[in-house]
């Protein structure tokens, strides 16, 4: 199985946010700044090759970089004057299955399928983009995130997979920052989609998906 875990000195340097006064915290739902007394915290995301043999595969989390002074924040603040409780690693495990190469026959019924829906259906952008995409595609297959306290592979399927740190999640005494790869996509949990003021609530939400490691 292949492990792509936070660094025992990151982890230590996230832990010792804890008591810290977040100065303003901005971006969007693929990058964060936090701006510190001290030190800066940007997470974003990365891509690494996955142990999948499947082509096209690939592995998205979060990536943790600690900047010495201040830096540059991008994108709308969206928090100011808090402090750090709690800082918890989000982990997964991943693994890729269901791969199959579409044939002709298949891309013509994915693409009335997409129209029907593009007619007929309202959805957002973004879905409409995406499943466009797809009737493009010459083959597919499944990604899964499972949390590693509940996952029951078989010993094939255990070695193709990832266990890794999908990012992290701070707690503040305002609100909750969820930096994480979202079950694998480009992107973080979109704040206004989830009840940040409730920690339990939004645990809950991803138990199926992630185990979280408080720090």
């Amino acid at each position: 199985m292949q492990e792509l875990l936070i660094s025992d000195s990151k982890r230590t340097k996230l832990a010792e946010l804890k008591g810290k006064t977040i100065i303003a915290a901005a971006g969007d739902f693929t990058q964060i700044d936090l701006q510190f007394p001290k030190i800066s915290l940007r997470v974003g995301i990365q891509d690494e090759t996955p142990a999948s043999t499947i082509k096209g595969a690939e592995v998205l989390l979060a990536s943790i970089d600690f900047i010495e002074g201040s830096s540059r924040q991008e994108g709308a603040i969206f928090l100011q004057a808090s402090t750090v409780e709690r800082v918890l690693i989000a982990r997964t495990l991943l693994y890729f299955d269901g791969y199959a190469e579409y044939s002709n026959v298949d891309r013509s019924f994915m693409r009335m399928k997409y129209w029907w829906k593009r007619l007929f259906l309202s959805r957002s952008d973004f879905e409409i983009t995406l499943e466009k995409a797809l009737t493009q595609s010459v083959s597919g297959f499944n990604e899964n995130t499972v949390n590693p306290k509940y996952a029951n592979l078989s010993k094939k399927a255990a070695a193709e997979a990832t266990l890794l740190d999908a990012g992290i999640l701070i707690v503040t005494d305002k609100t909750l920052i969820p930096a994480f790869t979202n079950q694998n996509s480009y992107g973080f949990p979109e704040r206004e989609h989830f009840d940040v003021n409730n920690l339990a609530s939004f645990l809950a939400e991803f138990e199926a998906s992630y185990d979280f490691e408080e720090l």
